[in-house]
């Protein structure tokens, strides 16, 4: 299971670079640890039968770009900023590829809020 954390989009320059400076804009600001909340991603086999014992890639969010932008230049269009959310993703996919991802039987990617966007723009 590939799920991709949620957490808005880049809209204005004022959001923009006040969420740059946040787990939400860069991964330097990531938590040491988390907590999954969702059913969907929970490894207790009595609230998540079907999923409890999957593996689970958990993709935090910090592009701003819906996991879509391709950006790897800043320029003034982009508030300075990039936004690779899409390398991210192919690099993921990437890095899972050579652990034999191909081998998988069925793989379920997930996604709240921006991450849901981003599930539907990737696949």
């Amino acid at each position: 299971m590939i799920h991709m954390q949620g957490g808005g989009e880049c809209a204005t320059a004022t959001r923009c670079l006040k969420e740059a400076k946040t787990h939400l804009g860069s991964s330097t600001q990531f938590p040491k640890a988390h907590n999954f909340t969702s059913l969907l991603l929970d490894a207790r086999k009595d609230v998540n039968p079907d999923f409890f014992d999957w593996n689970l890639v958990y993709l935090p969010y910090c592009s701003q770009d819906l996991y879509s932008g391709g950006r790897t230049n800043k320029s003034d269009e982009t508030f300075g900023l990039y936004f690779s959310g899409k390398h991210i993703m192919d690099a993921t996919l990437d890095a899972l590829d050579a652990h034999n991802l191909t081998a998988a039987a069925n793989i379920v990617v997930t996604g709240d809020s921006a991450g849901g966007q981003g599930t539907y723009l990737n696949l």
